[in-house]
């Protein structure tokens, strides 16, 4: 992860009997010099990074979701699954640091909503179309704004935000 981390990877994908591989720049490429990894390898490495309860979802094939912090990574969404050629996982690096609403070039229409003093703001979109840099983005606005409580939903927890 942190050789996928120092390309600037997004996302980090092993599978049995393959490379690892990497998206850069939404550019999916095998991460040279790396062997392919056996479905020892890679169930290795996942049993090591999942929690405890999610052990047998791997042993038994089923789809298993989860966050941990890696040192001199941050913060990595996981997701392990078996497929044909056995165990895999595709690792989500999220940035370390917030990306604030004006350098996502959110519409100042949208960054108004943040001085609104009370309601609720929905994102909505496909699987890693972005929603939770919207959201991040957004929390961090109203941080930097005002010294409210701030409550999200969601699965995981992606981002942690310090106090405002």
């Amino acid at each position: 992860m942190r050789i996928s981390a120092a390309r600037g990877a997004s996302t980090l994908y092993l599978s049995s009997e393959a490379k690892p591989s990497v998206r850069v720049d939404g550019e999916l490429q095998n991460l040279e010099g790396e062997p392919v990894l056996s479905g020892r390898d890679v169930e290795s490495l996942l049993l090591t990074l999942m929690p405890e309860r999610s052990h047998e979802a791997l042993r038994t094939g089923a789809t298993s979701e989860w966050i941990c912090d890696i040192e001199e990574v941050g913060r990595v969404r996981c997701m392990s699954f078996r497929d044909h050629s056995g165990p895999g996982g595709v690792f989500r690096l999220m940035p370390t640091r917030t990306i604030s609403a004006e350098q996502l070039g959110l519409p100042r229409a949208m960054q108004a909503l943040a001085t609104e003093p009370e309601g609720m703001v929905l994102v909505a979109g496909p699987r890693s179309s972005g929603k939770r840099t919207v959201i991040s983005a957004f929390v961090d606005l109203i941080n930097r704004s005002r010294r409210d409580h701030v409550i999200t939903i969601e699965r995981e927890i992606n981002v942690v935000h310090p106090r405002g």
